[in-house]
């Protein structure tokens, strides 16, 4: 017979074994999954861009990844580096492109793949070009009309010029001279060989006469004009420096004493006094100079001098009319604008393509450049807005999946793919590409929906866009459109349960048909949505319904009537026997 002892020695070496199997046992590598991106549209002939990964486990790392482009079955494409690649489809048509994505796993010495699918629609691609030649052209000169147009097909073009609407040519370059002045409306159809048609006209204006560019020799006249005067003056420079070198180098002795010519007396009372010295130029700076009034002929009315341009004290700016500096003004506003997005980049937001516009705008500034700034400064305010409202889609669309996954785990549900699609959403928007987070976002949403969809969340969500919406919402405020209230799907939900329950009331129970009659009237209030009164009908019906399934059936009141002293008997008898 065992002792205590021994049976206490056994089960410590049993722990002791399962301890040390279960630490000698690897962990299980999770699957990969492949994600082929969102569906694509494009045209023939141009590459299409396709931007497929792959999640695979934290430890592991995707060894191959492979595109067939088309959905035959044969994989046209491959690569160990990455999923993203392009392809060029020629001919339109609709197909079904699926990645598929090789992972393998050392410690199960095994290999496991998974496939995702896109659908890629590709339609006929139109003529692409414009028209290139100028649009102003010499009266009774030949003007030369051209275009560069191409089919993204490699087809044959074909191309129709209407001048106001009046065929003019159907070559693809040709000369045409205009005989009067004015302007013309100039216009060009150009049609492939599928008929895919695109056209482009511009507005011609006939002058007299046009400044031709200047030829390139006229230039080299000008340079060697500048050249030589440049030198002559030099040569003139070292020659004069060159004379007073040697002026200098003349000793006393040399020099012959100068005798002072004999003035007669008579000469003396005809001198001429001598000129005044002249006075120097007074130096008036170009934005003070103002213009004087025109002085008005007989019969004429004056002319008002023009107004005095004063600069900026600030900056030396010329102001307007109304004393405004567009140099300090726009410079106030690069100011705002840089402001506001070093706030959004502290606070988490990504704004490169704002701060490209910002830069911009500093340095179309620096040339004075006004009305590039403010274009510049108003896509940088536009950028900012869109980056905010997708970061705070991507925020919430993250707290919706967030929450979803917790209840998911709650319940034990495999949601292995919504945690890699969160992932990668999140790593999308780190690195600000806010519409490529939205979209993996919302595909873990979806998949997380699809998933409890059997439990009852408490919570409503529209059945066009997914967005999370109220109890008694009949229209999405996301997508404005009319959806199901959850007043109508909680009613919908309890009516299956009363339908389930009536089945177990027979048919010949005195409150059989009056339930029946109120289920039907759920059902008619549930299809025209009215909440409000199929919740009452609810209501009735369950009162009626627990009213019916508490009355006792005939064997069961017999049983009732039967006194204690009966089952006194009853149970003597039981202990007898």
């Amino acid at each position: 017979m065992r002792t205590a002892r021994s049976t206490s020695v056994t089960t410590f070496t049993i722990a002791l074994l399962a301890l040390a199997v279960a630490l000698s046992a690897s962990p299980m590598a999770a699957d990969p999954v492949a994600e082929a991106g969102p569906d694509i549209q494009d045209y023939t002939g141009r590459p299409v861009v396709f931007e497929g990964f792959g999640t695979p486990d934290s430890t592991l790392r995707i060894i191959l990844y492979e595109w067939d482009f088309d959905g035959d079955g044969t994989y046209d494409w491959n690569s160990t580096q990455t999923g993203m690649c392009t392809h060029r489809f020629s001919e339109p048509g609709s197909f079904n492109a699926t990645i598929r994505v090789t992972q393998y796993n050392a410690n199960e010495s095994r290999v496991v793949t998974d496939t995702d699918v896109t659908e890629v629609t590709i339609i006929s691609g139109s003529p692409v070009g414009r028209i290139t030649s100028s649009t102003i052209a010499q009266v009774d000169r030949s003007h030369r009309l051209t275009t560069d147009f191409y089919d993204p097909d490699g087809g044959i073009l074909k191309y129709e010029w209407a001048l106001d609407g009046e065929f003019l040519s159907d070559d693809a370059s040709f000369k045409h001279t205009f005989k009067d002045l004015g302007k013309y409306q100039v216009s060009v159809t150009v049609t492939d060989d599928e008929n895919e048609q695109v056209e482009d006209g511009f507005t011609l204006e006939v002058v007299e006469e046009v400044d031709e560019p200047r030829d390139l020799s006229d230039y080299y006249v000008i340079l060697g004009v500048v050249l030589s005067i440049f030198i002559v003056a030099v040569l003139a420079y070292v020659a004069i420096l060159r004379g007073h070198k040697d002026r200098e180098l003349k000793t006393y002795d040399d020099l012959e004493p100068e005798v002072p010519p004999i003035v007669p007396e008579a000469s003396l009372t005809d001198a001429q006094a001598e000129p005044s010295p002249r006075k120097k130029p007074r130096i008036v700076r170009p934005e003070r100079v103002v213009a004087q009034p025109k002085k008005a002929k007989e019969g004429e009315e004056s002319v008002p001098a023009a107004p005095a341009k004063v600069p900026c004290s600030e900056c030396g700016t010329t102001v307007d009319d109304d004393g405004h500096c567009a140099f300090c003004k726009a410079n106030e506003e690069i100011d705002a604008v840089e402001k506001s997005i070093r706030e959004l980049q502290e606070d988490g937001y990504i704004l490169a393509k704002a701060d490209e516009e910002l830069e911009t705008a500093k340095t179309e500034l620096h040339v004075k450049n006004f009305e590039e700034v403010d274009r510049a400064l108003r896509s940088a305010r536009e950028l900012m807005d869109v980056a905010i409202r997708e970061h705070e889609r991507c925020l919430s669309l993250m707290a919706l999946v967030d929450e979803l996954l917790g209840e998911a785990e709650e319940r034990d549900l495999d949601v292995t793919k919504a945690a890699n699609l969160q992932k990668l959403s999140r790593s999308f928007m780190k690195s600000g590409k806010y519409p490529k987070a939205i979209y993996y976002a919302e595909r873990s949403r979806d998949f997380l929906l699809d998933t409890l969809e059997p439990f009852d969340l408490d919570r409503y969500f529209c059945e066009h866009c997914r967005a999370e919406v109220g109890e008694d919402d009949d229209q999405c405020p996301t997508c404005d459109k009319e959806i199901e209230s959850g007043l109508i799907k909680r009613a919908k939900l309890e009516l299956l349960e009363l339908k389930r329950r009536f089945e177990g009331i027979p048919k010949d129970h005195a409150d059989h048909t009056p339930i029946a009659a109120q289920l039907e009237k759920v059902d008619e209030h549930v299809t025209s949505r009215s909440a409000s009164a199929a919740h009452e009908h609810i209501e009735m019906a369950k009162a009626m319904m627990e009213e019916a399934e508490g009355t006792p059936g005939e064997d069961e009141a017999g049983k009732d009537e039967a006194g204690p002293e009966e089952d006194q008997g009853r149970d003597t008898e039981e202990d007898v026997s």
